[in-house]
């Protein structure tokens, strides 16, 4: 099997993507499902996730096109506690309005510890 390396950059989430973040959680497809973002909460969120970064050495990305630059969403691990376990969670959340799966969200993606997803080329074909 041919790997091809994704079309995206991803950063570690720190407070220099505040900005970016908020575009985001405010984009009509990814709102509906997050609800309202104030500039402070996301001040708060990414400061937040810079900790969880720093501590845990793991948590969200902010995702970038590698040909335009765009921001084009956030995903990662997350440790969490489930069944008296500590385990991570994959998450990722897009701008994309595509249409849900299933009782997906559209724009979001989740695996928990038993789930997990096939290799994704830039154009989301696997």
């Amino acid at each position: 099997m041919k790997r091809r390396p994704l079309g995206f950059r991803l950063e570690p989430i720190g407070v220099r993507h505040a900005d970016d973040l908020l575009a985001l959680y405010l984009a009509p497809a990814v709102a509906q499902w997050y609800g309202p973002w104030s500039r402070e909460r996301v001040e708060r969120e990414v400061a937040r996730l810079a900790r969880s970064w720093s501590v845990d050495g793991v948590h969200k990305w902010m995702a970038y096109h590698r040909a335009t630059g765009e921001c084009v969403g956030r995903g990662g691990l997350s440790r969490k506690h489930v069944e008296a376990r500590e385990r991570l969670e994959l998450t990722a959340v897009s701008t994309s309005s595509g249409e849900a799966k299933d009782g997906e969200r559209p724009g979001h993606l989740a695996a928990g510890p038993s789930g997990g997803f096939g290799d994704v080329d830039a154009a989301g074909q696997s």
